[in-house]
């Protein structure tokens, strides 16, 4: 017998009106506040007992290990209060939808094999692009522009007005994205085709320069498409590496971007509901970039992850650290 099934104890409290997944939501938090006390056992049973609810479907889009994903989202947060490190690998790994959901979207035919591995070897315009939408601007844009010209490249920041002159408000992934103001979803959209048109390198507004006094040409390579893995092995379509697409230098018109824009509304219309980076950020960007050649780069020039709204005498500190490793950016959300 477990605390839940003991007299007296109080379930959520299911309110009128409250959906069934809503209430499943509830009964997650409240096994996760069981875990931070010290419960883990009980925490793992509430858990359980949520999996054979026959509402559990209502916590979204299966994973590949048949869990929903939110259901998935709260075993693997057990596993790293319990710091079970194997757990916490193997559920990070396997949170990610079964391939066959989305293989054929991304499957190459001979021609489009061809004109990636031709894609290889293009060149990558100097042009730094960042994308910026709603609320003042964060300072690390100024650093950027700043860093870019210092070395002889073009820095162009976009935002609402100079997006929609670029006719990116026409798409349909895009229209959704502000629609339900998922506007990392929208920014997502956005950088694609402001690289399928000018091509460049592409640095989210979160990125802080270690060195600003090295030129791109030090980290970025200057032909086809590069990116940076994510920390972790994903099992995404067979592989197991997940790109991040916060940095992504690429040629104009590469054909991986070209078709990722192409079945990005395909992709959201089998993953609705689903969070942006499954639907249009690094699951979507991997399975594109994937079809052909792509250089992964060294995950070390990405060194540090500072608290949110951390001052800038702390990130100061972090950089001058991060010197000595050769890196290239810190993750730093001023706003």
């Amino acid at each position: 017998m477990n605390d839940r099934s003991k007299p007296g104890h109080i379930l959520p409290k299911m309110e009128a009106g409250m959906t069934s997944k809503n209430r499943l939501a509830a009964e997650i938090e409240e096994a996760i506040a069981i875990a931070q006390a010290g419960n883990m056992a009980e925490a793992e049973a509430r858990l359980a007992e949520i999996a054979r609810d026959p509402d559990a479907a209502s916590l979204g889009h299966m994973t590949i290990l048949g869990l929903p994903r939110k259901l998935h989202s709260a075993r693997l947060k057990l596993a790293k209060l319990g710091g079970d490190v194997v757990a916490v690998t193997g559920l990070r790994a396997t949170a990610v939808p079964p391939p066959e959901l989305l293989a054929e979207l991304l499957q190459p035919d001979p021609q489009t094999r061809a004109a990636l591995a031709k894609a290889a070897g293009w060149p990558v315009p100097r042009i730094v692009h960042q994308i910026w939408i709603g609320g003042p601007v964060p300072p690390t844009c100024a650093i950027w522009r700043d860093w870019a010209a210092c070395h002889g490249w073009e820095y162009r920041l976009w935002d609402e007005q100079s997006l929609a002159e670029l006719a990116i408000t026409d798409d349909p992934q895009w229209q959704a994205m502000i629609m339900a103001r998922d506007y990392p979803g929208a920014v997502d959209v956005a950088r694609y085709h402001v690289l399928l048109r000018d091509g460049g390198l592409y640095l989210d507004c979160d990125w802080y320069p270690v060195s600003p006094e090295r030129p791109p040409e030090d980290f970025i390579p200057a032909i086809g498409l590069s990116a940076i893995a994510e920390a972790g092995p994903r099992l995404v379509a067979g592989g197991s590496v997940l790109l991040a697409n916060g940095l992504i230098a690429v040629p104009p018109n590469h054909p991986a971007i070209a078709k990722l824009i192409d079945v990005l509304p395909q992709i959201a219309a089998r993953l609705s509901g689903a969070p942006a980076w499954w639907q249009t950020g690094p699951l979507a960007f991997t399975l594109a970039a994937r079809m052909g050649p792509v250089t992964i780069l060294d995950p070390a020039i990405w060194t540090d992850r500072l608290p949110q709204r951390a001052p800038i005498s702390q990130v100061i500190e972090r950089v001058e650290a991060a010197k000595a490793k050769a890196a290239f950016v810190i993750e730093w959300k001023s706003w």
